[in-house]
């Protein structure tokens, strides 16, 4: 991906949520790599006229790709303490991992 950006707001409801905490908001910073995966599919065609087909194609992919995730997040835990904490996680990935179904009309130049 060219130009990729974390979507905070989430980011930080995850954070909310795991931590318990009333309020949460995360200063990140990520690096991306290339990944790698594999995927497999099927389609079938039929021709309805002369000049135009249908096509219902289904695709299966896995794979993942490298997101190394830095920085830290700072709030207020339910007995109104105000945290701070520094995060790095080196290991962590963005799944690929999904089913496509394609439905098409194909214009047939007979």
């Amino acid at each position: 991906g060219f130009l990729q950006k974390l979507n905070t707001g989430n980011l930080d409801r995850a954070i909310r949520t795991y931590e318990n905490w009333k309020v949460v908001n995360s200063d990140f910073s990520f690096n991306v790599k290339p990944g790698i995966g594999w995927m497999t599919g099927v389609e079938l065609s039929v021709d309805v006229t002369r000049q135009w087909g249908l096509s219902l194609e289904v695709n299966y992919l896995a794979g993942s790709s490298p997101f190394r995730l830095q920085g830290n997040y700072a709030g207020v835990d339910q007995s109104d303490v105000f945290q701070n904490k520094q995060v790095e996680y080196t290991k962590s990935k963005i799944d690929l991992t999904g089913l496509e179904v394609s439905l098409g009309i194909i214009m047939l130049g007979r």
